[in-house]
């Protein structure tokens, strides 16, 4: 009896320890993606031995399941693309990025670890304050009070795109958040000012960036999601977006001429601009997924085989042929039609997951999941952002951390 005492302290002592490191590891990580051009981080390696030995060694009750759909969609993900690396003839294989899709085990080990809600709240407090400063170091940049080695603002990030898609999973969380949903963990006055702080940062970050997929998917998830909970609040954030954009707009030359540039038709743009080179890109993928329609022609080959259909002119120049711009085109061309059907899968199983976890007493978590998931999809349409490792660390660890808010005894299967 003292021997099964003992043990079970041991592990109540362990589990504590665990939750505590947890907090540091994944606060850190938080900093060093938002802070730093580094993809991977030793904070990263050790918060995944944290929550592998809490869930798997020590068989820690989960709160909560994730749904097996889901799971079998996941698996069947990461398989084809596992079959594209294969099949590739380029034998450099760049293996980090193959590691970039541990996120995806994270984002579901998070979800289901045993965190307390204090716990969980302190990490998601700390994310939104770095991705705040982080948005309004882009402001200052954009203002000139930083120095920046791009003509557009990109805090500390590669590249203004990944800067603004990496925001857009906090800011969009923060409008969500806003709003008394069922379990939300952000309820007091001064938690609410606290999201709108970060909300104004985070979305001046991305407007002055200039990325204009970025702008339209966050607007669009951050629509849809609200529409699912209360149609008259999706019509009044949505006007009142557009009612700011347009001001901003009217003051701004530059920002102007990005916004003109999303209607720009493909005849009126030549493949030197962005809009013309994607899409000579997408005529491209479909003319690689012509010639390797089942498997596709391997994921480490798609700028070989453009710059060959360039030689044959069968497509005009174009300024980069790395990846196709948009993740359909890109998944057909590199992983064939079963690329496309597992890329399509993962996505609609996350929508169906999200839909589900709101049905069980509109919980937040629901609608985050449904919130990321459209972010993803829409500003896949011209970015090929779930081949991105900190795109997929900050989307894992947004549904990981926020997801779980609600009801702990219900079992989604």
């Amino acid at each position: 009896m003292s021997t099964i005492i003992i043990t079970q302290r041991w592990k109540s002592i362990i589990n504590d320890s665990i939750g505590k490191f947890l907090v540091i590891s994944l606060s850190a990580s938080a900093g060093i993606l938002f802070f730093t051009q580094r993809r991977n981080s030793v904070f990263d390696a050790l918060s995944i031995s944290a929550l592998f030995i809490w869930r798997i060694l020590l068989r820690h009750g989960q709160q909560r399941r994730l749904p097996k759909s889901l799971i079998i969609w996941t698996i069947l993900y990461l398989i084809s693309y596992g079959v594209g690396a294969l099949i590739s003839e380029n034998r450099h294989w760049p293996f980090p990025e193959l590691g970039s899709f541990r996120y995806v085990f994270v984002a579901g080990l998070l979800f289901t670890a045993p965190l307390p809600d204090q716990d969980r709240k302190t990490i998601i407090i700390f994310l939104f304050m770095t991705a705040a400063l982080s948005g309004l170091i882009g402001i200052l940049q954009y203002f000139g009070f930083i120095h920046m080695d791009y003509p557009r603002p990109h805090g500390f990030s590669p590249h203004p795109i990944l800067y603004a898609a990496m925001l857009s999973f906090v800011c969009g969380s923060s409008v969500i958040l806003y709003f008394p949903l069922s379990k939300n963990p952000f309820q007091t006055k001064k938690e609410r000012y606290f999201l709108l702080t970060t909300f104004l940062l985070t979305f001046g970050g991305i407007f002055l960036s200039g990325s204009r997929g970025v702008w339209l998917a966050l607007v669009v998830a951050c629509t849809v999601t609200l529409f699912i909970y209360n149609r008259k609040k999706a019509v009044s954030f949505l006007l009142t977006i557009i009612i700011v954009c347009v001001i901003i707009f009217a003051l701004s030359d530059t920002l102007r001429q990005r916004a003109v540039s999303i209607v720009t038709f493909f005849n009126t743009e030549d493949t030197v601009g962005s809009t013309g080179s994607r899409i000579e890109l997408w005529k491209g993928a479909l003319l690689i997924f012509k010639e390797s329609p089942i498997l596709g022609s391997g994921i480490w080959d798609f700028e070989a085989n453009i710059n060959k259909l360039i030689k044959e002119k069968k497509l005009n120049n174009v300024d980069t042929a790395v990846h196709a711009h948009n993740i359909f085109f890109q998944a057909l061309a590199t992983r064939g039609i079963m690329g496309l059907l597992f890329t399509s899968g993962l996505l609609a199983s996350l929508m169906i997951w999200g839909k589900k976890e709101i049905k069980c007493e509109g919980r937040v978590g629901g609608y985050i999941i449904i919130l990321c998931t459209v972010l993803t999809i829409m500003g896949g349409l011209t970015e090929d952002n779930m081949e991105l490792t900190k795109y997929l660390s900050i989307f894992s660890m947004t549904i990981g951390l926020i997801g779980p808010y609600g009801d702990r005894d219900s079992k989604v299967t």
